[in-house]
């Protein structure tokens, strides 16, 4: 796992580029996901949390190799609600809509 974890991080560091808006764009810049905690239970709820404000994206990816109907416990919440935060590879439940900056 931990290999595919390394391997991961770098698809998503190279494929997560900030680029210019584009002219359909409005002028308006690009949104990524940004993770929030509003509560400590996903501290309680997934193996790692990701901490509040780490960009993140789907961890949908994480469980290609699963089988659904297999996952039990933390790794089940993960699957079935959890956005992966990026670097850290923790989990969080909620997660907002914002302009992507570089910092």
């Amino acid at each position: 796992m931990m290999r595919s974890s390394a391997r991961a991080l770098d698809v998503i560091q190279r494929k997560a580029t900030f680029a210019q808006p584009s002219a359909r764009d409005c002028g308006n810049g690009m949104k990524l996901l940004r993770t929030i905690r509003l509560d400590p239970s996903d501290t309680f709820v997934f193996e790692r949390a990701a901490d509040p404000g780490e960009w993140a994206v789907s961890g949908a990816f994480m469980f290609a190799d699963a089988d659904p109907e297999t996952l039990d416990g933390k790794p089940r919440a993960a699957f079935r609600s959890g956005f992966l935060g990026v670097p850290s590879f923790g989990w969080s439940t909620l997660v907002q809509i914002v302009e992507a900056s570089r910092g």
